[in-house]
């Protein structure tokens, strides 16, 4: 943005910015609390487990097989739970288990 020229004209730009963004948030702010409510059946929560952690191919077998059996345990836990709860929760046990 030029600093010079038409100050007024440049305020209500500014002004429109922040309605646009405030509105955007507005929207955001609605569509996650929709989404929190919203249950996951078992094929969406196996087809998001295995985009999060897919099986290595240069893995081990056994270490692929370690992999599968946590993955398997997440969808079980995970299906008919809220989404952003189970995401959360998948994620978390990812991390302390050192698979992510």
């Amino acid at each position: 943005m030029n600093h010079v020229g038409d100050v007024k004209g440049k305020i209500k730009m500014a002004k429109e910015t922040l309605f646009m963004a405030d509105e955007y948030m507005g929207k955001l702010g609605h569509e996650l609390a929709r989404l929190n409510e919203k249950k996951l059946g078992y094929e969406q929560v196996e087809s998001f487990v295995n985009e999060l952690l897919p099986l290595a191919k240069d893995a081990t077998e056994i270490m692929n097989l370690g992999l599968t059996l946590h993955r398997k345990g997440w969808i079980q836990n995970c299906s008919e739970q809220r989404i952003r709860k189970c995401m959360i929760d998948m994620l978390r046990k990812a991390v302390a288990d050192g698979l992510w």
